[in-house]
């Protein structure tokens, strides 16, 4: 049962997930990085402003619809919102692991930010949805801290795919 004073009675496992779909999309972020000598020595051989753009394209656009994501939670719903940003993130990260050119890898990576704004704040509202008013500050804490561990997550996954994947 659900309610003001309850919580959702899966809120654990809604916390755990929403977590986890934090950590996916900042990650994105830190990895990237670490794949810019892998990227310089690729067929694509991206100029260095090109390299910039692969970099920054995904902030960028993940930056600059935060907040119309968020609004596009509260008109159509959260949960459709989140879902539907994991789509798209899958999407763009797909399209950049094929992308033929350089123009098609910053084009995903736009994609992927596109996804990534849609998850931040659905899962941050999901989260504290599921909690009732007594546990919500310790469900936005471990929320935000998951941000601060996907910082790390993204260098230590990106560093052993760049290990082990090229």
């Amino acid at each position: 049962m659900t309610g003001p004073d309850t919580g959702h009675p899966a809120r654990t496992r809604i916390t755990a997930l929403m977590a986890a779909s934090v950590i996916v999309a900042v990650s994105l972020v830190a990895a990237v990085n670490l794949a810019i000598p892998v990227l310089l020595a690729s067929e694509l051989r991206p100029s260095p402003a090109q390299l910039t753009w692969i970099v920054d394209a995904y902030v960028i656009v993940f930056a600059c619809l935060l907040i119309p994501a968020g609004a596009a939670g509260d008109r159509y719903g959260r949960k459709g919102v989140l879902l539907t940003g994991l789509g798209v993130f899958a999407a763009g990260c797909l399209a950049a692991a094929l992308a033929p050119g350089t123009g098609t890898l910053i084009a995903a990576r736009a994609l992927s930010g596109a996804g990534a704004a849609l998850i931040m704040p659905s899962s941050l509202a999901l989260t504290v949805g599921a909690h009732p008013a007594a546990l919500r500050g310790r469900a936005v804490a471990t929320w935000t801290a998951a941000t601060g561990v996907a910082g790390v997550a993204g260098n230590l996954g990106g560093g052993l795919i760049m290990e082990y994947l090229p």
